[in-house]
């Protein structure tokens, strides 16, 4: 329900969530889903903690911060936002450690939460952070450091911030200027400050033994009294009992009065509404397309030059065109020979296809969630972070495929010239693409990371068997001749078949 409650109040709601009553700002509603208060109103969850492990928390902040900018921010200006966050959330000593994961050690757990925060907090149009369950997952001491930051990050930044918490406690609690507590069927129980003495009124009634009853954290007060299973479900309940005390009290009658003040010194719904309109902004992003290409792509080769997979694919290439190299490389130019050439040109294409999906599919699992995390906060378009992504993969594609291609094709004695060369070495190219395209799809049809391998191994395999090699495209089951026709194997194998032995004559 809180969650819920947050993602209404920031225009966040699922397409499946349904919306009962108005969300207003300044007196004027809102539709369910409303961009430009979504650019004012940022939104993190404890989902939202994964990040480009390799990058340094300066970097992220950098990053962030190009994203939400204008055109026409200058990097000093941009430089000087990064500073100003890192220094609010106490991040500064961590500028330059990388974030880290569980494979490459980086900032702590806390750190890295307030990294999650940070990236929201770049934005100068933000005015309200809304942090659902921000604390899971972390110690004590964490959650409290976490909140503590926050809190002085808001007063620097003159921020506001809605965050719920499960079971925090009293040192937590203390830290918030006003807490909620809300019934199971959504009705205010109490809303005001930090007061013990007013909890207890509210939630435990002016008893004499009300101290006595009073003897744990705040939130057992609040949640262990009026809200067990067992009272809710009974008539007259504790919890019933609460939210009539509340509306009842004087500090609900204070803040419906001081509602009552600002409503009778408000302008006119027109004037708010003209106003509004004016101060938010209607663009979708703050940088354009071709700013959002720049940045994408700056960042997108921090990552290609510090994964270590990099370096791994360009030393499994050498080390899979030696093999294959030597396994053909003792063939004759007769009958049997042009037997083991095809068995080469197969191979290599079913080399090529099977590495190119089986590096991409990690990859793109590791930055699926950070990309949707960065869409979701309208930091740039889907689209134009896919363009960037196959557009810098290329460069590589095409030396994993050179490096396979001219370690083995002379020492295995194929077609001599550069046209018949070229022609393989673009066929290979060709199904590096095909690769990480068909790697691409499952990364987006699957949940987890095992079923897109899984699938992918099952795929390629049929592709292999009905590629055209063994058996040919003749001996196979008419009925599922058809699979030979969606195999992007089986139209290399043939091209690459037609450049190496059109024209050619054997004897013996």
């Amino acid at each position: 329900g809180k969650s819920t409650l947050l993602r209404a109040l920031c225009s966040r709601l699922n397409d499946t969530d349904e919306l009962y009553g108005t969300v207003s700002l300044n007196g004027v509603p809102l539709p369910k889903s409303n961009q430009s208060w979504r650019r004012m109103c940022a939104y993190v969850s404890a989902d939202d903690g994964t990040h480009s492990p390799v990058l340094t928390v300066g970097e992220t902040f950098e990053f962030a911060a190009q994203c939400i900018a204008r055109d026409n921010v200058t990097q000093q200006e941009i430089d000087d936002r990064v500073n100003f966050v890192l220094e609010g959330l106490g991040l500064s000593h961590v500028k330059d450690t990388v974030v880290g994961d569980e494979n490459l050690r980086g900032v702590s757990g806390g750190q890295k939460r307030r990294v999650t925060v940070g990236e929201m907090l770049m934005s100068t149009t933000s005015r309200v952070l809304c942090l659902d369950n921000i604390t899971d997952g972390l110690a004590s001491t964490d959650s409290f450091s976490l909140i503590q930051q926050i809190s002085e990050a808001c007063k620097k930044h003159r921020t506001a911030a809605i965050i719920t918490l499960l079971q925090p406690s009293d040192e937590i609690i203390s830290l918030f200027d006003k807490i909620l507590v809300l019934s199971s069927d959504g009705q205010p129980a109490y809303f005001g400050p930090v007061d013990r003495v007013q909890l207890r009124s509210i939630f435990i009634g002016d008893t004499e033994n009300s101290e006595f009853l009073d003897s744990g954290s705040i939130a057992d007060l609040v949640m262990n009294q009026p809200m067990s299973a067992k009272s809710v479900a009974n008539p007259n309940s504790k919890e019933d009992q609460a939210v009539t005390r509340f509306r009842q009290s004087n500090l609900n009658k204070k803040l419906i009065h001081e509602l009552g003040m600002i409503h009778a010194s408000a302008p006119s719904i027109r004037d708010r509404e003209a106003a509004l309109h004016e101060f938010m902004s209607n663009e979708k992003y703050s940088a354009s397309y071709y700013r959002q290409v720049s940045i994408i792509a700056a960042r997108r080769w921090k990552l290609i030059f510090r994964n270590s997979m990099t370096y791994a694919r360009v030393i499994i290439a050498t080390i899979f065109g030696m093999i294959v190299g030597s396994l053909f490389s003792s063939l004759n130019q007769d009958t049997i020979g042009a037997l083991g050439r095809s068995g080469y040109i197969f191979l290599s294409s079913f080399l090529v296809l099977m590495l190119s999906a089986a590096v991409t599919i990690p990859d793109g699992f590791r930055q699926r969630i950070t990309l949707f995390k960065h869409r979701n906060a309208e930091f740039y378009s889907g689209k134009v972070a896919y363009i960037v992504q196959v557009l810098l993969d290329l460069p590589l594609s095409i030396i994993e495929a050179t490096l396979i291609s001219s370690i083995s094709y002379f020492w295995v004695g194929m077609a001599p010239g550069a046209n018949h060369y070229f022609y393989f070495l673009g066929t290979l190219i060709g199904l590096e693409c095909v690769g990480q395209a068909f790697a691409r799809v499952l990364i987006a049809f699957s949940r987890t990371q095992v079923s897109a391998n899984v699938a992918s191994s099952l795929l390629i395999l049929l592709f292999a068997t009905v590629g055209g090699f063994m058996p040919s495209f003749e001996q196979i089951t008419p009925v599922l001749r058809w699979l030979s026709w969606i195999t992007p194997v089986s139209y290399a194998f043939e091209g690459m078949m037609i450049n190496q032995f059109d024209g050619t004559t054997f004897f013996g």
